[in-house]
């Protein structure tokens, strides 16, 4: 009988010792970054104007049927975009944005300060924006996919061979003057005092060129691309040149737990963070707001890529899946040596949000501005006699949430924020 009671009491203990485990590392888990959890950060509206309309056109493209661009429909002075949503982070250049593979850590204090760790040895795979979500969905409407970053096309035109992003752009948020008081309570994060808005402290931006050549015609039901073509050494159409990589909100900085209570629901935002010399601050990490830390892929693996992984040829979305990039090791770099990273200025005042501050060329397109060439196209689509010839740019923009970025770890729960660039 005492043989059995102790068999019993052995078989609880392992029981109560199984089920903690169990709770230790579902707590682990739960405090992680590169959202482990599903949240939901908004772009409601991504302007982009025009400051000189006499000298800068924009376009959205014309997509076919089969989702093809054939090029720029008519310039205006102004474009926007709207309702993008973001449920995970990922990292990159602009360029080339992957998610990392993951080391799993027992220390949970610095699972709840650091988040999740990356395996730079192990394997990624390339990240998805909303366009490829799309692509894949229009195939198979039943395929989880997952938006990692934003990604929109435009046109723009200019008799200037150079292009700027102008220094009054910057990256708001519905509430600017509210982010760390006075905010509304549905706003407020669930990881401390501080508005889920705060999460623009993690949001990178990214431009992509292209030289083009184009033509229209014009009729009363609107313009009409044709001959397009891309203007680089070899004719290839993804080939496009990162001509600019903006960190838009140095000025916020998310401290994990200052008070170190274990808690990570206790972390607190500053605000009207300047990268000043001499500038002193209590609090961690101060100037490595204004420097962009990300991992860049190693190896690239052509030969045993991830197939039928969801992601369709957007070019052709009836065709069979394209493979997804992968590839093993990862490297730590700091984009602050690319001559193409900038930074939001830091003469911000109290509840306002920084700008850019410098006008910034972003129509680069490297060895193949030789190849540029001018399209000519009319002024307006009624007026038959300002035929103008103009050289031509596409462009692509990425968004993302950067994972190495602290503000990206608990921030997100529900954020919004609005992109206003304007060119000249």
């Amino acid at each position: 009988m005492a043989t059995e009671t102790g068999r019993n009491r052995r078989f609880i203990l392992t029981k109560n010792l199984i089920m903690m485990l169990v709770v230790l590392v579902v707590g682990l888990l739960a405090v992680w970054s590169w959202f482990t959890m599903n949240r939901t950060v908004t772009a409601d509206n991504i302007s982009i104007k025009a400051a000189y309309p006499n000298e800068i056109g924009l376009a959205k493209p014309v997509y076919n049927a089969n989702g093809t661009d054939t090029g720029p429909g008519e310039f205006v002075d102004s474009i926007s975009f709207s309702g993008a949503k973001l449920t995970k982070d990922c990292t990159g250049d602009g360029k080339t944005l992957i998610v990392p593979d993951f080391s799993v850590t027992k220390d949970r204090n610095a699972a709840i300060k650091k988040g999740r760790e990356v395996n730079t040895a192990g394997v990624w795979e390339e990240a998805f924006s909303q366009r490829d979500q799309q692509s894949i969905l229009n195939v198979d409407p039943e395929a989880k996919v997952e938006t990692r970053y934003i990604e929109y096309e435009f046109y723009a035109r200019s008799q200037n061979k150079d292009i700027n992003l102008n220094a009054v752009s910057s990256l708001t948020t519905p509430g600017e003057a509210t982010l760390t008081s006075g905010y509304s309570t549905n706003k407020e994060s669930a990881y401390g005092a501080f508005s889920s808005d705060c999460i623009v402290g993690a949001v990178r931006v990214a431009l992509l060129a292209q030289g083009a050549s184009v033509s229209q015609s014009y009729t009363a039901s609107g313009v009409t691309p044709y001959n397009l073509s891309f203007v680089n050494s070899n004719g290839d159409i993804n080939e496009r040149h990162l001509s600019c990589l903006w960190l838009p909100r140095p000025d916020l900085l998310l401290e994990a737990d200052p008070n170190n209570s274990g808690s990570a629901k206790n972390w607190a935002v500053y605000r009207n963070i300047k990268n000043l010399a001499g500038y002193t601050t209590s609090h961690s990490g101060t100037f490595k707001t204004y420097e962009h830390t990300f991992y860049s892929p190693v190896n690239t693996d052509t030969e045993n890529p991830i197939v039928n992984s969801g992601k369709w040829n957007s070019d052709s979305p009836s065709s069979y899946p394209i493979s997804k990039q992968t590839g093993s090791i990862v490297e730590e770099k700091t984009a602050g040596e690319d001559e193409h990273f900038v930074v939001s200025a830091n003469t911000f005042t109290n509840n306002t949000c920084p700008t850019l501050g410098q006008n910034v060329k972003v129509s680069d397109v490297g060895d193949d501005e030789q190849y540029l060439v001018k399209s000519t196209l009319r002024k307006t689509p009624t007026d038959s006699n300002t035929e103008v010839e103009y050289y031509v740019f596409k462009y692509t923009l990425r968004i993302w949430l950067e994972g190495t970025d602290p503000e990206s770890r608990r921030a997100m729960d529900g954020g919004e924020f609005d992109l206003d660039l304007q060119f000249s």
